[in-house]
């Protein structure tokens, strides 16, 4: 409930901001009466003879970010949008006090960037490509909300292809490239435990001190240890020569694998 409410309010609040800014367009009639090549026609006109005009760009990306204009695109949009936002920035303060008197200022150009920005997102998000995700992140970054989602976004889609038939190569690269991540912790669990398997694969003493020397921080590492200590053991000492044994146990005395060689000799002495 908590989840869909908040979606609503965000919706809510998007159209009010979306008919706020078409109130500010020149064409705010023609927008809402749906008259999108009536509009076109004007405008194109008019960027021909005053391509530098703030209300030109405005109303152009205003135009080019109405889903139900046919030629309908944000990016375009996005673009006159960032324009306007240029052209406002370097008037002067006579010309910006006659542009407020006709409601239009700095807020109302932002607000539009950010209208686009949301179609943007939207349109780049739905591709689920991190390419897609990596084109929003780097060249739209006038929302900070939009930004954070896209980051989060891509990171998660790049952990789901890492854990989709996961090796410690592929799941390490993730870690590489995305440590701010919030999945970084089961990256790391889930790229131990796969570079653990490999070294139990190999059953070897050797195997198990290189995992230990790559991963000193494992949660697998006292595991490790362990398996260590046993096949060292067992690849140095005839199990059936007790002397062997006994000066192993002498020589190796931080051996964690010792406690269950004393009960084999107990056993064997009792036999």
């Amino acid at each position: 409930m908590f989840i869909l409410r908040s979606v609503t309010i965000s919706l809510f609040i998007i159209f009010l901001s979306s008919i706020n800014i078409f109130a500010q367009s020149t064409y705010d009639k023609e927008i809402t009466a749906g008259e999108y090549e009536k509009i076109e026609r004007k405008l194109f006109k008019e960027a021909r003879k005053t391509p530098d005009d703030l209300m030109v760009n405005f109303d152009l990306s205003v135009l080019y970010n109405s889903t139900k204009y046919s030629n309908f695109n944000p990016d375009t949009a996005y673009y006159f949008g960032k324009r306007a936002e240029t052209i406002y920035n370097n008037l002067p303060t006579k010309q910006r006090e006659k542009l407020i008197r006709k409601t239009i200022y700095l807020s109302v150009i932002r607000d539009q960037i950010l209208a686009t920005s949301a179609n943007l997102y939207t349109k780049y998000s739905g591709f689920n490509t991190i390419e897609g995700y990596e084109y929003y992140i780097n060249h739209f970054r006038d929302s900070q909300d939009l930004l954070s989602k896209a980051i989060a976004g891509r990171n998660e889609l790049a952990f789901q292809l890492a854990s989709n038939d996961p090796t410690v190569e592929k799941v390490q690269q993730f870690i590489t490239k995305y440590p701010k991540a919030i999945q970084i912790k089961v990256a790391v669990v889930l790229r131990d435990s796969l570079d653990f398997e490999n070294a139990k694969t190999t059953n070897t003493s050797f195997g198990y001190l290189s995992f230990m020397q790559r991963r000193p921080n494992s949660h697998l590492y006292s595991d490790a240890r362990l398996a260590y200590d046993k096949a060292y053991f067992l690849e140095r000492i005839d199990c059936k020569n007790v002397p062997e044994i006994i000066a192993f146990i002498k020589q190796n005395s931080k051996n964690s694998f010792i406690p269950s060689v004393c009960d084999s000799l107990f056993l064997i002495s009792r036999t």
